[in-house]
């Protein structure tokens, strides 16, 4: 008790301010949470024993290093940057990273950013204030962090970033014995970045976070493009670690985006608002004082059997899509997302929710998951973005929009709710593309699985860019003790 209310004093007084707290950013280009283990990074795994964790954090797609990078450090999706590979050019009015809002908000900010691919040197910002330095190889970025430490010259924030687990695995392919062995050279380094910390009574002041950009999966050939950049889950899920004054150790329950990262160091460095672009979230529960608003009164629901027809594909596998229109019954109850249906029964009755604190929330934002052309198995245009509730809060559903666009919907038209209300179910596989819609990836829709004993079915979908593969299962299913249906 007495360390837990040390730790939150220490929080309190590093809130009182910018500039208060330092952050080092630890980045493992190519480490997928997927392969992680306490054999193959034992030094790692004794961070994680004193840190707010999750192994599977969803980078955005697609899932490239200098999308993902970006979209960490800009709080923003791909259908906000821009940025959907390795040989884009960066935009020159883009969103600002976080390096470049910290430093436009504190003018005694300073930064310094260690690394060995050169795309790094736009993703982390401009100014006169982030130092960026440019070296060979991970040998020399773990050299100059060290002496950066051992010379007490660690400004507010630290990237340190580290390759060698991705070359590993596009030279040696991803879970071969090569690339946990590069695993292992980097949970060295991480361990003596870890010791120069004690030694300079710094491991218990500043925050530690680590991050990745993707995993990657095990192909016939090494350097297939292949590799990552699609939308499979040892590709998709990456690791998040954040350790420091008022961190509350143990496993991220929540869903976690890449983009959330920058916000929780912005707000353990004292920053309370954010640009407007941001679409991340703070990770609340790493704290110790998460103390979210929960209603326990049950959640009043109705069921609607009005749907718009969006799509109604009658080529190759059939598949009709439907928006569940907004209804009011002395309040308004919207959908929790779109409805995906394989056959022609347009009647299907769908559940709607009210807006409600503690229970009930609109979406923050949308990113953009995926969009396709039309194509002998399918005659139209789409895209289907992925609402993002607050946090704590789960967009069991996503939207299907006809056309191919980057302009989201509109949150106030649909509703995500707390995941206390939700149970978690394994979800199958309603339809899919036969690869037919992109020339990389197929494309499938998932549903939870649903029978005649589900009391309240949600009729949700959500999307893949690969048909045989339903990455970090999103099916859920309402908790019938803590909801009912309203009879009109």
């Amino acid at each position: 008790m007495f360390r837990q209310l040390l730790l939150l004093l220490l929080m309190l007084i590093s809130f009182n301010g910018y500039g208060q707290t330092k952050v080092l950013l630890l980045g493992l280009d190519g480490l997928g949470g997927h392969f992680l283990s306490p054999k193959v990074a034992p030094q790692i795994f004794n961070i994680i024993q004193e840190s707010a964790y999750s192994l599977n954090m969803q980078n955005t797609l697609p899932s490239w290093s200098a999308t993902n990078w970006y979209s960490m450090f800009t709080s923003t999706a791909t259908n906000v940057h821009s940025i959907k590979g390795n040989l884009q050019r960066f935009p020159k009015n883009g969103p600002p990273t976080y390096l470049e809002f910290a430093t436009s908000q504190n003018s005694s900010f300073r930064a310094l950013s260690y690394y060995s691919w050169k795309n790094l040197n736009d993703i982390v910002g401009k100014g006169d204030r982030i130092n960026k330095f440019k070296q060979k190889n991970d040998d020399e970025v773990l050299e100059k962090l060290l002496n950066t430490i051992a010379n007490d010259e660690m400004p507010d924030f630290t990237f340190a970033y580290f390759q060698g687990v991705d070359y590993a695995g596009h030279t040696q392919k991803w879970g071969s014995p090569a690339y946990f062995q590069a695993i292992k050279e980097v949970d060295v380094k991480i361990g003596s970045i870890v010791k120069a910390l004690k030694q300079k009574g710094l491991y218990n002041k500043i925050y530690i976070v680590l991050s990745a950009d993707h995993g990657g999966i095990k192909m016939i050939k090494p350097r297939s493009n292949l590799e990552h950049g699609g939308d499979r889950k040892t590709v998709r899920a990456i690791p998040f670690i954040i350790n420091g004054p008022g961190i509350k150790p143990g496993p991220i329950t929540e869903e976690v985006r890449i983009f959330d990262i920058v916000p929780t160091i912005a707000r353990v460095q004292g920053y309370k608002k954010f640009p407007d672009g941001w679409i991340g979230r703070v990770i609340e529960s790493a704290f110790f004082n998460y103390n979210p608003f929960i209603s326990s009164a049950p959640l009043e629901l109705v069921m609607s059997t009005t749907l718009k027809v969006k799509l109604q594909n009658k080529r190759g596998k059939n598949f009709n899509a439907f928006k569940p229109l907004a209804i009011s019954r002395k309040k308004p109850f919207f959908p929790f997302g779109d409805v995906i249906i394989v056959d022609d029964r347009s009647t299907t009755k769908v559940v709607m929710a009210p807006l409600e604190p503690g229970k009930t929330a609109h979406p923050v934002a949308f990113e953009k998951v995926l969009n396709t052309r039309k194509s002998i198995a399918n005659p139209y245009d789409f895209t289907v973005f992925t609402p993002i509730g607050p946090f704590g809060y789960v967009c069991p559903g996503e939207v299907l929009v006809p056309d191919i666009t980057t302009v989201t919907p509109n949150t106030k038209e649909y509703i995500c709710i707390h995941q206390s209300f939700l149970n978690k179910v394994n979800s199958i596989k309603v339809w899919d593309s036969f690869g037919q819609m992109q020339s990389k990836y197929g494309i499938s829709f998932w549903s939870p699985i649903e029978n005649k004993q589900t009391k309240y079915p949600l009729k949700t979908f959500y999307s893949r860019r690969h048909k045989r593969d339903r990455g970090l299962d999103r099916g859920y299913q309402l908790d019938p003790n803590k909801v009912y249906i309203l009879k009109y």
